[in-house]
């Protein structure tokens, strides 16, 4: 009795742990395009993201900071508008702030100092 209660949660264990994440990973999108609001003027390219990639080993809660788990996750543009506001009292970055304080000092350097790569210079991300 006790060795079949073990097997069975061994099972439900690998179960959890490689079958359940990749039946949600199927509906992430591959790639997607990282930009400017509409009617934002920029200077650099959008950045290519690629959700399946390195960013598959995240929680999506790291980015969608504001998600609740349930449904799909907002753009990051629907609450990261052209410019700075406050929303409830608390003040709200703009996209390109936002973008970069996330991505690139958030992440990306962080990354870097664990011995790991990712790129840091503006043409690796916004490219030509």
């Amino acid at each position: 009795m006790k060795k079949s209660l073990f097997v069975a949660l061994i099972c439900a264990a690998l179960v959890g742990a490689f079958i359940l994440p990749n039946l949600f990973a199927a509906a992430v999108p591959g790639e997607i395009m990282l930009k400017a609001p509409d009617g934002v003027k920029t200077k650099k390219a959008p950045v290519p993201f690629m959700h399946k990639g390195a960013h598959a080993a995240y929680q999506c809660t790291e980015c969608h900071h504001t998600w609740d788990g349930k449904g799909e996750p907002q753009k990051c543009t629907a609450c990261h508008g052209a410019k700075a506001h406050k929303k409830n009292g608390k003040k709200v970055l703009d996209f390109k702030k936002a973008f970069h304080k996330q991505c690139w000092t958030g992440c990306h350097k962080k990354v870097n100092k664990q011995g790991k790569h990712a790129p840091v210079k503006c043409n690796a991300c916004h490219k030509k």
